[in-house]
C-alpha cells in the first residue's frame, strides 16, 4: 500500500509516530514492512522499527540503516515481483 502524511494523521516522516499510526491501521508487523524512500534521514526510523529500507536516489548513500538502494524504483519492484 502507498499512504500520505494524511494518513498518518498528519504527522510528518520521520517521527516514529507516523509510522505507528499507518503500521496500526492496518495491523502490520514492522518486519514484514518497507519504506521506500529518497531521502536517507526518513529511513533511519523504520530501519529502528524493524521495517526493511530502500534508499531510492541516484547515488548510494552507505548509510548502516539502509538495506537496499536503487536509482530505478521500477526496475526494482519488477525484480521483487
Amino acid at each position: 500500500a502507498v499512504y500520505g502524511v494524511e494518513h498518518a494523521d498528519f504527522r510528518p516522516k520521520p517521527e516514529r509516530a507516523a509510522f505507528e499510526t499507518i503500521l496500526s491501521r492496518d495491523g502490520t508487523d514492522p518486519a514484514r514492512a518497507a519504506m521506500f524512500e529518497d531521502d536517507a534521514r526518513n529511513l533511519a526510523e523504520p530501519h529502528a522499527m524493524g521495517m526493511r529500507t530502500v534508499h531510492v536516489a541516484p547515488e548510494p548513500d552507505p548509510a548502516p540503516h539502509i538495506h537496499h538502494h536503487t536509482s530505478d524504483l521500477e526496475g526494482f519492484l519488477r525484480q521483487l515481483a
